[in-house]
């Protein structure tokens, strides 16, 4: 009897093609069920505020009411010492990833508000390039700005640059503040995770005069 070897042959490649495709089905099936696993017991991460701090004064606001009360300065004197009192502070916040898997912090997009009852927004931003928050792990992100006293003063309310008494008593009371943010974390691509935002609020007081350190 003679044996057509090509026709075997062809049975063999046909077979193997069959066990290839049912191979790479399971394979596709299961990576899909691997990531729907993973949406399903994905963990928000979470932003939470960790302290408040001043890093530097360039004039130290108390020196004015000193000044004021020992001799009353003229007006524009007060007026130029203030353009030029400022403070720089920083937001430190801590993110906590529940996760088994690492989530990149694309950007935190934030605003601060102040005044009395902190409506006023100071500034705004956004921080990019904050890498990654590591599984199961934490990361702190600090948020800096600038608090120029000179945009404080026309968000109180009964001041007057010609009213000592109101120039001495402004900052006697603490003036509100008011962080809103929103941490947006990438892709993980190889996880079938798609990214989520996670907003944060944080208010809080300002008591004058400032001080260097955490508040």
């Amino acid at each position: 009897m003679l044996y057509n070897t090509d026709f075997y042959f062809g049975i063999i490649i046909m077979k193997l093609n069959i066990f290839y495709k049912i191979i790479l089905l399971l394979f596709v099936a299961l990576s899909v069920a691997s990531c729907q696993t993973i949406r399903e017991q994905f963990k928000d991460p979470e932003v939470k505020f960790s302290s408040l701090s001043v890093e530097n004064i360039s004039l130290d606001f108390a020196n004015i009411f000193t000044k004021l009360a020992s001799n009353p300065l003229s007006f524009m004197s007060l007026k130029n010492d203030i353009k030029k009192a400022s403070a720089d502070l920083v937001f430190n916040l801590d993110i906590k990833n529940p996760n088994s898997f690492a989530l990149p912090l694309e950007n935190f997009d934030y605003e601060i508000f102040i005044g009395n009852d902190a409506k006023d927004s100071l500034t705004k931003g956004s921080l990019s390039g904050q890498g990654e928050v590591p599984a199961n792990g934490n990361k702190t992100i600090a948020v800096p700005f600038n608090l120029a006293y000179s945009k404080i003063i026309p968000l109180l309310k009964n001041f007057s640059f010609k009213d000592t008494k109101s120039l001495q008593n402004v900052f006697k009371n603490p003036i509100s503040y008011k962080l809103v943010g929103t941490g947006r974390f990438g892709a993980v691509e190889s996880l079938g995770f798609k990214g989520v935002p996670i907003p944060i609020e944080k208010k809080g007081v300002l008591q004058f005069p400032l001080k260097k350190g955490k508040m």
